[in-house]
């Protein structure tokens, strides 16, 4: 049987018996191995910082993106509870876990608020003719173009 020893140095000074670290900053995650002198002269510097941040529950080192709670009109329960009582007989009802993508939409269709039709824009007042020929519209000024650099 072959045994190998695997020796961890420090990665600053070379000093044997170091051991591995893994540290996140910027959104980017970090291993370095360290001496125990390093090791503490790290700890120690990071500790008021430490002390003062949030710590993140997947480890990734990525922020997670919060979840909006939404209360009243299309919460979870009153939309779970629509799900149970609906007449189209979407599938897979259940008391717990996420709601399914496909019965959100459903919901959202259902209850969505209708949208007032947009106004049509007013046509433009003609001028009136004097002693000449018919009215003629005003032409829109154009947007003067920037000249190239």
């Amino acid at each position: 049987m072959k045994i190998e020893m695997i020796q961890v140095t420090d990665d600053i000074d070379g000093e044997p018996d170091a051991s591995t670290y893994t540290f996140g900053y910027n959104g980017t995650m970090y291993e370095i191995d360290l001496s125990e002198t390093h090791s503490v002269q790290l700890q120690e510097f990071l500790a008021p910082f430490v002390a003062a941040g949030r710590r993140l529950q997947n480890g990734n080192g990525k922020a997670k993106t919060p979840r909006q709670r939404r209360g009243g009109p299309g919460s979870p329960a009153e939309i779970r509870q629509w799900w149970l009582d609906n007449p189209d007989g979407l599938p897979g009802w259940s008391s717990r876990g996420a709601i399914p993508a496909h019965v959100l939409r459903a919901w959202e269709q259902r209850h969505q608020q209708p949208q007032p039709p947009e106004p049509e824009p007013e046509p433009e007042p003609e001028l009136p003719a004097e002693d000449g020929p018919a009215p003629v519209k005003r032409a829109r000024p154009r947007k003067r173009q920037p000249a190239d650099a």
